[in-house]
């Protein structure tokens, strides 16, 4: 028999990705780096409900005082 196959799931990257982002002592640059990571992971694996929790202009768990103030912007 051979090695045991394992799922891809859950994606490490985008959880690690996300923590980045909510971290308040993270640098700009890996924030920035972190942000256009997520943004392709959202869009090459169509995650509309994550990017709809992370992003919401009024609930989102990254837009402290909705999406227009955000430290980080939105994809």
């Amino acid at each position: 028999m051979g090695e045991p196959q394992y799922l891809s799931y859950p994606n490490l990257a985008i959880a690690q990705s996300v923590f980045t982002l909510a971290s308040p002592s993270t640098e700009h640059a890996a924030k920035q780096s972190s942000l256009k990571a997520l943004q392709d992971d959202i869009r090459e694996h169509k995650m509309a409900p994550l990017y709809a929790y992370l992003a919401h202009p009024q609930t989102g768990k990254l837009n402290s005082s909705g999406e227009g103030g955000s430290a980080v912007k939105s994809p």
